[in-house]
């Protein structure tokens, strides 16, 4: 039987069913008739070839400042930050052309938090940048990035919700989390009291993870397991974010699956694919707890999604 490509696109999550839907050609949507480039980027009083800088990525802004990751060959893949058009330095972790390659770039609260490789392995840091008036009324930028106390030093991915982040380890054992004393003092604590809506304990199910997104206030991890369904985790927080906060959540099997990936939040929403014996299926997880497949018998998705204006897109074969 030969198979036909095409690429698709979903409606979110609402009261009426899902539909699939072809999707429509490019000439009919509108698009920006120009486009404002910003650069070239350069780090001041470094033009030399060997300090160049490339593989800027992960651009994320938090506070007001635009963070990144780029590297040079005389300091490595660190962490950049935008003045304007000019590309500066925003923390070395890593001194020298050793890199610390930050990653997984997140905005919470006024600040930003991310993975990055120092002398104790891959640890949460939180960078926050201030702007003083210096003599001649010329404006001093200055960014702080430092390690989040009690991080552990294998961290694997991030989510945020508000101010606080959550974060999984290599381990695929347990979910920890930024908390907060009454002075705003921020460390990492772990998860140990997470009840679903039947008094269960759903931090026992806390392991084989191996993502993590925030979707619309919840925090979903999911679970490979060779001896179960693969199964999403929703963690919902509460509005204190001390140490001794306590959570609710759920544990919500995907039928027939042995592994997800591609988490894509809409809305309320949560898009994914669902490998099954029968190949890769876009599916849903609604904000009840609802696992819906959403392509036809013989259908099934790959590649990334992307979510564009309340729309998931997909690529398909059939």
């Amino acid at each position: 039987m030969s198979r036909r490509h095409f690429f698709g696109r979903s409606a979110p999550q609402t009261h009426r069913p899902h539909k699939v839907l072809a999707v429509e050609r490019l000439e009919s949507r509108d698009v920006p008739s120009s486009l404002a480039v910003v650069g070239p980027l350069t780090l001041p009083q470094q033009s030399s070839p060997s300090t160049a800088t490339s593989n800027g990525r992960e651009f994320t802004s938090a506070g007001g400042t635009v963070y990144l990751n780029a590297t040079t060959s005389s300091i490595g893949s660190e962490l950049f930050r935008m003045d304007g058009s000019t590309l500066s330095l925003a923390a070395d972790i890593s001194p020298g052309p050793v890199s610390s390659n930050p990653r997984n770039l997140v905005a919470a609260g006024n600040n930003l938090f991310f993975i990055a490789t120092d002398s104790a392995g891959d640890s949460l840091y939180m960078a926050t940048t201030s702007v003083a008036t210096g003599s001649g009324s010329k404006s001093i930028v200055t960014t702080t990035a430092t390690r989040v106390p009690g991080s552990p030093s294998d961290v694997a991915k991030i989510a945020a919700i508000g101010r606080d982040v959550f974060m999984i380890t290599k381990s695929e054992i347990g979910l920890l989390r930024t908390a907060y004393d009454s002075n705003g003092s921020i460390t990492a604590v772990s998860i140990t009291d997470i009840s679903d809506p039947n008094n269960n304990q759903v931090a026992d199910d806390l392991y084989d993870l191996k993502d993590i997104a925030a979707v619309n206030g919840r925090i979903v991890l999911t679970r490979e397991s060779t001896a179960d369904d693969a199964s999403l985790i929703q963690v919902c927080p509460g509005i204190d974010d001390s140490a001794s906060a306590r959570f609710s959540g759920r544990v919500l099997t995907v039928t027939g699956a042995t592994k997800i990936s591609n988490l894509t939040p809409v809305g309320e929403s949560l898009y994914f694919h669902a490998s099954t014996t029968a190949g890769s299926v876009l599916t849903v997880a609604s904000p009840n707890g609802a696992i819906t497949p959403l392509l036809p018998a013989g259908v099934t998705s790959v590649g990334p999604l992307r979510a564009v204006n309340s729309f998931v897109y997909f690529a398909g074969t059939q």
